[in-house]
């Protein structure tokens, strides 16, 4: 849980006479920071995205030049208005220099993000939280809670902290309440995962959240040896030995995949075969889009387990998410952009 203790007085000269707090941060830095932040920039894969969750873009003053000129993740298409923010340097850390130009009041930056916190804060003289992104599945869901109390802290947002777990907890509850015992699992593998760029047919997740939150398994578990939620790159030979009877395509990689189906190696796996392929809505695009594992767990639901979500109209249950999440019904676009939810011809 966040530390945070009230500092009487000013102790950084840079914020003239405004009160301060001092916050922990998830590696365990301790960091002042005016009471009253009104101006952020976030920086690092994932940063922004969270910022996104808590409803707070009004108070972003600067973004990473790849959220000006990639509009293909779903909190900039909640939010347009970021591509017009100034730019604040490459993705992946920003530029210290660019950083002082738009004069924010703190800096959030995630675990990945590539550079040292106290040498960014050090180089700008503007406080940095450094923040862990952690996951949805269980085992590092408080990870990632934590980092929402700790911007919910630091911006005023602790309502919105409180309501986004709750709301998060209500569809994981759903999820697993629709899916009991699985008698028959068909043999089933997810590919094209995107890890720093467009991957192909052998990129993939070791425990991939969207089929374990409701009670499937990559590969059947056959991954597990490396540590779940881990992208790995499977050799080819695995893949033909699995002979997989489903195969899901992470829509960002769709066409790279789709090259790699045709090839005579994996014509005659069964789902090529017999017509089983389909793609997903992209896994993680600049780090994991929780919303999109969310949806996609509702899709292979309703394909893997048809009876227990015979209810569920994926249009509306996949805007319910973006709008829970983001505050903008954008499956439409998401929809154009990257044909999630169809069956794949090769």
């Amino acid at each position: 849980m966040a530390a945070v203790v009230t500092v009487g007085g000013c102790l950084n000269p840079g914020f003239g006479n405004r009160d301060t707090v001092t916050i922990t941060d998830q590696i365990g830095r301790e960091v002042e920071v005016p009471e009253d932040v009104e101006k952020v920039v976030a920086v690092g894969s994932g940063a922004l995205r969270l910022i996104s969750y808590m409803l707070a873009t009004d108070l972003v003053v600067g973004v990473e030049e790849f959220e000006i000129l990639d509009d293909k993740k779903p909190y900039i298409m909640a939010n347009q208005e970021l591509q017009d923010l100034p730019n604040i340097g490459p993705q992946h850390g920003g530029d210290a220099e660019k950083i002082i130009g738009v004069n924010p009041d703190l800096v959030f930056a995630s675990e990945e993000y590539d550079g040292d916190t106290d040498t960014l804060a050090s180089k700008t003289g503007i406080p940095v939280i450094e923040l862990k992104y952690g996951e949805i599945v269980e085992r590092d869901r408080d990870t990632f809670y934590e980092a929402l109390e700790i911007i919910g802290t630091v911006l005023g947002k602790e309502k919105r902290a409180s309501e986004f777990k709750n709301c998060l907890e209500r569809y994981l509850s759903d999820l697993k309440n629709r899916v009991g015992d699985i008698e028959e699992v068909p043999r089933l593998y997810v590919g094209g995962i995107g890890q720093r760029g467009i991957q192909g047919l052998t990129s993939t997740i070791t425990g991939y959240p969207s089929l374990e939150l409701i009670g499937f398994e990559n590969m059947g578990g056959k991954l597990k040896d490396s540590v779940t939620g881990e992208h790995v790159y499977i050799d080819r030979e695995d893949l033909v030995e699995y002979q997989p009877e489903l195969i899901y395509i992470d829509a960002a990689g769709l066409e790279v995949a789709k090259e790699d189906l045709s090839k005579k190696e994996f014509k005659n796996l069964p789902a090529v075969k017999n017509g089983e392929v389909y793609s997903l809505l992209p896994y993680n695009y600049y780090n994991t889009q929780f919303e999109n594992v969310l949806i996609n767990s509702y899709l292979l639901g309703k394909h893997l387990v048809p009876d227990s979500f015979k209810d569920i109209d994926l249009e509306e249950i996949a805007d319910d998410i973006y709008v829970d999440f983001l505050g903008e019904a954008i499956f439409r676009n998401m929809q154009d952009e990257f044909r999630g939810f169809e069956k794949i011809e090769i």
